[in-house]
This record gives structure tokens, sequence and C-alpha cells, in this order.
């Protein structure tokens, strides 16, 4: 006899699972088909009864990483007029924020992601951990940060998260740290 209904444990693994997908940058010919299928092959490998499980809770590394991944896409509107760039191209940016590829480590503890490939240095975006702080320095244009994830400490004494920016006019010099968290993600403009 087949399931009719599915019950919370079997949507909220199937919910995850296309997360994930998504998170991982699979691709997306993979269909709902064959993620139910996945997920319900994934539930009968569990081999729990609904009496032993009220609920399948992830890992904590999957929760954080599921939570950066949603954190990350509802900064799309934010990316995307700092950039002056599509909603759609925004969250695309967003979703490469979470892969490996691509990134660039510049010195230790800063890692550098560009916008495009072909934007340079000068647009981008750029991840510190805990212990990194950015010497002083200045450039002949404008420099516009805006904060993704942590929290920023500016020069000036200044804190600034998620969804804020700052802006550091050409010629004057400057420096940021991390502010009392793991790291920081960051957007970086120089015109």
């Amino acid at each position: 006899m087949s399931r009719d209904v599915r019950t919370p444990r079997d949507a909220f693994l199937a919910e995850e699972l296309a997360l994930g997908a998504r998170a991982e940058g699979i691709d997306a010919a993979y269909g709902s088909h064959d993620l139910r299928r996945a997920s319900e092959q994934r539930i009968d490998a569990l081999d729990l009864s609904a009496a032993e499980l009220d609920c399948v809770q992830p890992s904590t590394m999957r929760k954080r990483r599921l939570l950066e991944h949603a954190r990350l896409l509802t900064m799309a509107p934010e990316i995307a007029v700092f950039f002056g760039v599509s909603e759609e191209s925004a969250r695309a940016h967003a979703e490469r924020l979470l892969r490996t590829e691509g990134w660039q480590q510049v010195v230790r503890g800063l890692s550098w992601l560009p916008f495009e490939p072909s934007a340079g240095m000068c647009t981008g975006f750029m991840r510190t951990d805990a212990a990194f702080e950015m010497p002083s320095h200045q450039h002949a244009a404008t420099e516009q940060v805006l904060v993704l994830a942590g929290r920023l400490r500016s020069h000036d004494g200044s804190t600034i998260g998620p969804g804020e920016t700052l802006l550091f006019q050409g010629g004057t010099a400057h420096w940021f740290g991390v502010d009392a968290c793991p790291e920081i993600l960051v957007a970086v403009r120089v015109r």
C-alpha cells in the first residue's frame, strides 16, 4: 500500500535535501521527483519508526550552512543595488559565496572572490577570519564596503553589521577588522 500523505519528517528531509542540493550546486536538472525518491530512500535507510523519532534534526554544520545560505539569499537585493545588477544576478553571486572554488587567499586570514572574473581586484567579495585586521591603507578612488555577514569595525571606531555600508573617500587612510565574531563577509567596490 502506498502512502498518500507525507509525514513532517518526510517533508523536512525532502526540504533539507533540496536546500542542500542548491547549496552544494547540484545541477538544476536534478528534478523534484529525483529529490523525493532520494528523500524516500534516505528515510528507508534510516529504518526509524515515527514512534522512535518525532523530527530528524540536521547536524550543527548542516544547520550553519543552511542558515548561511538563507541569510545570503536574503541579502540579494542589497547586493543587486550595491553592484548595480539584477536581483537574479545578485542571487547567483550569493550562491557562489558558499562554494570554495574561485576564492583566492590573498594573505593569511583574507580571501577574495572577484565579482566577475574580469572585474579584477577592484570589485568583489572579501572574507576574513576573526584574527584578521586590514592594515591602514588608502586608495586613489573611493572604496565602498557592504557587510554581508559578521560585524566590521572601522578605523573611526564605528561598527556595522549585515546590510550596512561604509564609504572611504579616495586618498583617506583607513583600516578595518572583525568585531567580536568568527569572520566577516563583505562586498567591496573601489571606484
